[in-house]
């Protein structure tokens, strides 16, 4: 009786996606710019996968199928690189690991330096690698001057070595702009529970500026100081990291904005407003 009742809503489901699939592409026909759609949509899938918001993957696939099938195979053989391209990462991250398990086991054979327990320290965070083919992705800024911290720098230099290793002859360009991190954070109003921020990379890297600075009670870092510190080269990209940080919906503000003047002139100072470590 429960399989029954199971089976009855997954084909109930399968068909309003069907359904839903099928108005989609009714409205699809009437488009006139479709190159513009495919622009579009190529976009927000990239962030779909990437970021791993999308709800189902096999919905994806199938309205790709039902594109294909309607314009042609070049017009989706992009977003179609796409897919094959995660499905090529899982497989990378999987040998990867491998590869850091037989690392982790010589080291433990042998006896430690302490720059071996150092680096046993950094395998502590997790990092998970998508390895993209150029050609397929939407283009997105680089960050290509962003300064890492040690932790990251360390497993960064790690997966050079493995991939040049393994696949020789290929390069790897790293693309920032959608590296995601979750952060764990100490907050005096949590009560000694530790709290987890999920954030972009570069909000990452600007947070890191205020946790190394000794008990994070000074008077802040400038724009400028954090554009420095941090390697992002575009002021205003600078500002909306920090404004993301310290204007955000009560609860999620973690940095205090403050204005001063210098010469007539208003200008920014920003502190943290917790201690994150």
């Amino acid at each position: 009786r429960g399989l029954a009742n199971n089976t009855n809503t997954a084909t109930t489901t399968a068909d309003a996606n069907e359904t839903f699939q099928n108005a989609i592409l009714f409205l699809f026909r009437h488009v006139h710019s479709k190159d513009i759609f495919e622009a579009f949509y190529k976009r927000d899938l990239a962030k779909r996968l990437l970021l791993n918001k999308s709800v189902s993957i096999d919905m994806e696939r199938s309205f790709l199928t039902l594109l294909k099938t309607e314009c042609g195979g070049a017009y989706t053989s992009k977003m179609e690189g796409m897919f094959k391209d995660m499905d090529l990462s899982r497989d990378v991250m999987q040998s990867y690991s491998s590869y850091l398990a037989g690392i982790n086991n010589n080291n433990n054979n042998n006896n430690e330096s302490s720059s071996m327990q150092n680096n046993n320290n950094n395998n502590k965070v997790d990092m998970e690698v998508q390895v993209l083919t150029t050609g397929y992705w939407p283009i997105y800024p680089m960050h290509s001057a962003l300064v890492l911290p040690p932790e990251l720098t360390f497993h960064q230099q790690q997966f050079d070595t493995y991939y040049k290793t393994k696949y020789q002859g290929r390069r790897i360009a790293w693309q920032y702009s959608l590296g995601q991190c979750i952060v764990r954070g100490n907050f005096p109003k949590m009560k000694g529970k530790p709290c987890e921020l999920v954030i972009s990379l570069c909000q990452t890297v600007v947070l890191m500026c205020f946790n190394t600075r000794e008990n994070s009670n000074d008077d802040g870092l400038t724009i400028v100081d954090i554009m420095k510190q941090t390697g992002l080269e575009d002021r205003g990209e600078t500002e909306r990291v920090l404004q993301s940080l310290s204007m955000g919906r009560d609860g999620t503000r973690v940095l205090i904005k403050t204005e001063y003047e210098l010469d007539g002139v208003t200008k920014l100072k920003t502190k943290l407003k917790r201690p994150v470590s």
